[in-house]
């Protein structure tokens, strides 16, 4: 969940994934922020994963679903 790794997760990791996902060249993510990024657990960064920090912030599932390590 966290993608910029400032230890919180909030819309700027979504922005920042988002960017990716959408092939953003500027959008710059740390090796530990991919791994934070992939809340699906799945080894992939998608969209499905933006959709989680989102429903994060929501509060409409827990943190332990996020994919931080």
């Amino acid at each position: 969940g966290d993608v910029n790794c400032d230890k919180s997760v909030d819309v700027a990791d979504a922005v920042l994934l988002a960017r990716m996902v959408a092939e953003d060249s500027t959008a710059m993510i740390t090796s530990q922020g991919k791994l934070n990024a992939d809340c699906k657990k799945n080894g992939n960064l998608e969209s499905d994963d933006v959709v989680r920090i989102l429903q994060y912030i929501a509060r409409l599932i827990d943190y332990s679903v996020l994919g931080t390590k």
